[in-house]
């Protein structure tokens, strides 16, 4: 039963109150302890909000999250609730927000929280190794070509037997969650959110026989490349020189418990906010 709840948002960027004024009034009006950081004490009113100077802490203390923004924000804070096996809800206040539970327009259904009235919906994350330096992803992993205009020679290994070979601008290993993101640009595949697995997306490959390949999460992935890249993991990127080195990725102990209105939340979103644009 959710109690007490927090609310979260992208402190280094602009924000207008009102919306999350709303949803702790709303969220407060069902008798539920609402949750924020200290650093917004100034520009909302106080109307018995318990106020926290560590996110962590408050998220900790907390029996469930909701974050305001768009991808970007929902896939921060979502990887740091699943450290502590909170739940959390999207409220999309950016463009796409295809991982958001509802639209700012929507702030009054956040009172189903306070009766139970919702699911909640597990996504895994990939835990990424490189260079003996680890990092999660909710949507995906990409490797790109850095500065030179020459095409990256991949391979691909599972449980360490190379699987596939190719020449490309880049590789994309998105989740389930990830595939209607970077990876269906690339001509990826969309794939339902119960499905556990992981689609591996040539990105601009030389060879147009190059096509995407579905692997179970289960397997340990790696991706032998060399030269100059981009290693980006859910939009958050880190320059590298490629020697040949393994870059290990696999199934994260730790998961996202996104809470959801609609048992066909996601086939509601990718019809409302991905199929419909094309």
């Amino acid at each position: 039963m959710i109690k007490k709840i927090a609310l979260l948002f992208d402190e280094n960027k602009e924000y207008k109150t009102e919306t999350i004024e709303k949803a702790a009034s709303v969220l407060a009006a069902c008798g539920l302890q609402v949750f924020i950081s200290s650093k917004i004490k100034g520009h909302i009113k106080n109307n018995g909000l318990n106020f926290f100077d560590d996110i962590s802490e408050m998220i900790s203390s907390s029996d469930a999250s909701v974050v305001f923004g768009g991808d970007g924000s929902i896939m921060y804070f979502s990887k740091l609730c699943a450290k502590f096996n909170k739940p959390v809800l999207g409220v999309n206040t950016g463009k796409m927000g295809f991982l958001s539970t509802i639209e700012k327009d929507e702030i009054d259904e956040l009172k189903r929280l306070a009766n139970g009235d919702y699911i909640t919906e597990n996504h895994f994350l990939l835990e990424i190794n490189h260079n003996n330096e680890n990092f999660l992803a909710l949507n995906e992993l990409s490797v790109n070509r850095g500065s030179f205009s020459r095409m990256l020679d991949f391979e691909i290994y599972k449980s360490g037997e190379r699987i596939l070979s190719f020449r490309a601008d880049g590789v994309i290993v998105s989740t389930s969650a990830g595939s209607t993101a970077y990876s269906f640009s690339a001509g990826g595949p969309i794939i339902d959110n119960n499905v556990n697995c992981v689609a591996v997306t040539p990105v601009c490959p030389q060879e147009i026989s190059c096509r995407p390949i579905i692997l179970s999460c289960d397997d340990e992935i790696s991706i032998k490349s060399c030269g100059e890249a981009i290693l980006n993991a859910d939009g958050v990127g880190k320059s590298a020189k490629l020697n040949g080195e393994m870059i290990k990725i696999k199934k994260a102990d730790a998961a996202v418990k996104f809470i959801r209105f609609s048992k066909n939340h996601f086939y509601k979103n990718l019809e409302k906010k991905i199929l419909k644009r094309w």
